[in-house]
Parts: structure tokens; sequence; C-alpha cells
């Protein structure tokens, strides 16, 4: 008995298949996270510029602004797509982020990213 799972366990497992593409969307996502990350901080700069210049968004802002919402699309396109594949209900991460939600008054809105 004991050759038969020796046997089994020198072969490539469907479980070790799936893990691995796990972890290469969990790489795709981690990357678009970097991105999204890095063009915020930017966006942010962009918005207190035109705050302090008291002009509308400048062309530099609204091609972040537009950049920022292409990398969210991609992002929950791609969470989606791993979300389908391991077979997780929508309810488990609408738990997950509410409770990684601060209380409301706790929370930023848009003029407090302006003032930072």
């Amino acid at each position: 008995m004991e050759d038969i799972f020796a046997q089994f366990e020198q072969h490539d497992r469907p479980e070790d298949a799936f893990f691995a593409e796990v972890e290469v969307r969990k790489q795709r996502l981690d990357g678009l996270q970097r991105m999204i990350a890095e063009v915020t901080v930017e966006y942010r700069v962009a918005l207190k510029r035109d705050d302090a210049a008291r002009q509308p968004a400048s062309d530099e802002t609204l091609r972040l602004n537009a950049q920022l919402l292409e990398l969210n699309g991609k992002f929950t396109a791609e969470l989606r797509k791993l979300q389908e594949y391991i077979g997780v209900p929508d309810e488990v991460f609408e738990e997950i982020a509410a409770a990684k939600r601060p209380p409301r008054e706790e929370r930023y809105w848009r003029s407090d990213a302006a003032e930072q």
C-alpha cells in the first residue's frame, strides 16, 4: 500500500498545477497593485499642484485619473478571474472587504486626500 502512495508523490499532482496557476494570477494582481500605488502617488501630487494653482484639473491630472481607472478595471477583472478559478463566492469577498473597512468616521474622503 505504501508503494502506491510513494508512486503518487513522485508524479505531478493536479493540486500542484492549481496552486501554480493561483500563484501566477496572484503575481499579476500584485503587479497591478504596485502600479496602482505608484500612479496614485503621482495623481495626488498632480491634484495638490492643481489645487495650489487654483486651476481646474490639468491634462496631467486627467491623464493620471484615466490611467488609474484603467488599472483599477484591469485589477478588478484579474481579481474576478481568480475568484472564478478558485470558486470563491462574492459574499466571502464582501465580508473580507467589510472587515477591512475602517469605521465610517475614520475613512478618508476626496477633500482629505487633497489636504495631505
